[in-house]
C-alpha cells in the first residue's frame, strides 16, 4: 500500500506539472503568433519538464528551501523561454514574472491551507522533498494544477491577442512590470517572514490573505493594463481611420476637382463652368457674361504646329487670368477654341472695356512670340430673366460678328 501511495503521488507530481510546462510552452507559442505542430509542442514541453524538474530536485537535495528556490526560478525560466522557445526579450521578461507570480502565489496559497489542515508550521513546505511526506507532493501537484490555470488562459487565441497587445504598448507594459516586480518582491517577503514566525493559526490565516490579496491585486491590475492597452488601440485606429477617411476626402475631393479642370489649360472646364454659372443665376447675381473665339487656330494648327496652337490656348488662358478676380470671376473653356467669361458686378460696358484691353495683350503677346494671335468676342449683361441658352445666343452672334469683321480684314488667317 505504501508503494501504490509513493508511485501515485510520483504519477501526480509528473503529470501535473507536465500540464503545466505544456500550458506554458503553448502560451509562448501564443504570444510570438506561431503555430507548431504537436509534436514540437509536446518535445518543447517534455524537455521544459525535464529541465525544471531537475533544477528543482538540485535545489531541495542541497536544502536550498521555497523562497530561495523561487528568488532563482525566475532567472533560469528567462533563459529556458530565450533560448528554448526563442521567445522575445520584452516578451520572456513579461512571461517570466507572470508565471512567477502564478506559480509562487498558487504554491503559498495551498500550503497555507495544507498547513492549516495537517497542523504543521509553514517553513516545513519550503523545501518540498525533505523531509519526504507523500501529502507534500499531492500538494505539489495540485499548486501545479491551479497555477497552469492562469498561463493556461492566455494559451488560447482569443485571450493571447490582447496580452500581444499588451506586450507591445510601452507604457502599459512598463506600468506592468514595475506591479509585477513589487509583487514579486512582496511575496519573498511575505515567505521570509513567514519562516522567521511561529507557526500559529492568525500567521497561517494570513498567510492565506496575503495570497488571496496579492492574486486577486496581480488579475485586477492585469486586467485593467489589457483594458486600457485596449483602449488605447481603439483610440489609436479611430486615429488611423480617421486619417484614412481625410486622405479618402482629399482624394475624391482631388478626383472632383480632376474631372472639373481642362487638361491643357488648367481652367474649368464646360461642365464644371456652365454649373457654377447656374449657380449664380440660382443666387440672382450681377454679372456679365463674355464668349471670347480664338481667331486662326486651325490655321496656326495646320501652318505652325499643334505645339504652337497649344501655346496659343495657354498664351490666351495667361492674360484672360491676369483680368479676372481671384475668386469673384468665372473663367472656364467652352470647347475647342471657345471660352466664357463671367465678370460679377460689372456692367457691359465696363466689361466690354476689360475685353478691348485682353484683345489688345493677346495681340501684342502673339507679335511677341511670333504666332498670329487674335480673338473674338461678345458681352451681354444677365437681366436676370432670360435663361443662360438665351444670353449665350445673344454674346455668340456678337462674337460672330466681331469675326466676320477680322475675317474681311484677314481672310486667309481667320475663317467663319
Amino acid at each position: 500500500m505504501h508503494d501504490v501511495i509513493r508511485y501515485a503521488s510520483f504519477f501526480a507530481y509528473c503529470g501535473a506539472h507536465i500540464h503545466y510546462d505544456y500550458c506554458i510552452v503553448r502560451m509562448l507559442y501564443r504570444l510570438k503568433r506561431q503555430s507548431v505542430r504537436p509534436a514540437i509542442l509536446w518535445r518543447s514541453t517534455l524537455l521544459l519538464f525535464g529541465i525544471n524538474t531537475l533544477y528543482f530536485g538540485a535545489c531541495s537535495a542541497v536544502g536550498l528551501g521555497l523562497l530561495k528556490n523561487f528568488a532563482l526560478f525566475w532567472l533560469v525560466f528567462y533563459v529556458e523561454e530565450r533560448f528554448l522557445c526563442r521567445v522575445p526579450k520584452q516578451t520572456a521578461w513579461f512571461c517570466t514574472l507572470y508565471i512567477t507570480l502564478c506559480t509562487m502565489g498558487c504554491f503559498l496559497l495551498w500550503y497555507g491551507f495544507a498547513s492549516i489542515t495537517m497542523q504543521q508550521p509553514l517553513s516545513y513546505f519550503y523545501n518540498v522533498f525533505m523531509p519526504l511526506d507523500y501529502r507534500k507532493i499531492y500538494i505539489l501537484s495540485f499548486s501545479y494544477l491551479c497555477a497552469a490555470l492562469p498561463i493556461r488562459h492566455f494559451a488560447k487565441e482569443k485571450n493571447a491577442a490582447p496580452l500581444r497587445h499588451l506586450i507591445t504598448s510601452m507604457n502599459q507594459m512598463r506600468f506592468m512590470m514595475l506591479s509585477m516586480v513589487a509583487l514579486f518582491a512582496y511575496l519573498l517577503f511575505q515567505g521570509i517572514l513567514y519562516g522567521s514566525l511561529h507557526s500559529g493559526l492568525a500567521e497561517k490565516l494570513w498567510s492565506l490573505s496575503g495570497c488571496v490579496y496579492i492574486s486577486m491585486g496581480f488579475l485586477f491590475a492585469l486586467r485593467y493594463a489589457i483594458k486600457l492597452t485596449y483602449f488605447y488601440r481603439l483610440d489609436e485606429r479611430n486615429i488611423r481611420l480617421r486619417q484614412q477617411l481625410d486622405r479618402q476626402k482629399q482624394d475624391l475631393s482631388d478626383l472632383i476637382d480632376v474631372a472639373d479642370i481642362d487638361t491643357l489649360t488648367q481652367i474649368r472646364n464646360h461642365a464644371a463652368g456652365v454649373k457654377a454659372i447656374h449657380e449664380w443665376m440660382a443666387q440672382g447675381r450681377d454679372f456679365a457674361l463674355c464668349l471670347i473665339d480664338l481667331d486662326g487656330l486651325k490655321y496656326v494648327n495646320d501652318y505652325i504646329g499643334h505645339e504652337a496652337g497649344d501655346r496659343y490656348l495657354r498664351t490666351v488662358v495667361e492674360v484672360v487670368g491676369r483680368h479676372c478676380r481671384q475668386d469673384r470671376d468665372l473663367f472656364w473653356r467652352n470647347g475647342g477654341d471657345e471660352f466664357l467669361l463671367a465678370f460679377a458686378g460689372l456692367s457691359d460696358i465696363e466689361a466690354y472695356g476689360r475685353m478691348e484691353r485682353i484683345a489688345k495683350q493677346v495681340h501684342q503677346e502673339g507679335e511677341d512670340s511670333g504666332i498670329p494671335m487674335q480673338i473674338s468676342f461678345g458681352v451681354e449683361t444677365w437681366d436676370k430673366a432670360g435663361d443662360f441658352d438665351a444670353l449665350f445666343t445673344i454674346i455668340d452672334a456678337q462674337m460672330y460678328r466681331m469675326k466676320q469683321k477680322h475675317q474681311q480684314q484677314c481672310p486667309q488667317l481667320v475663317r467663319g
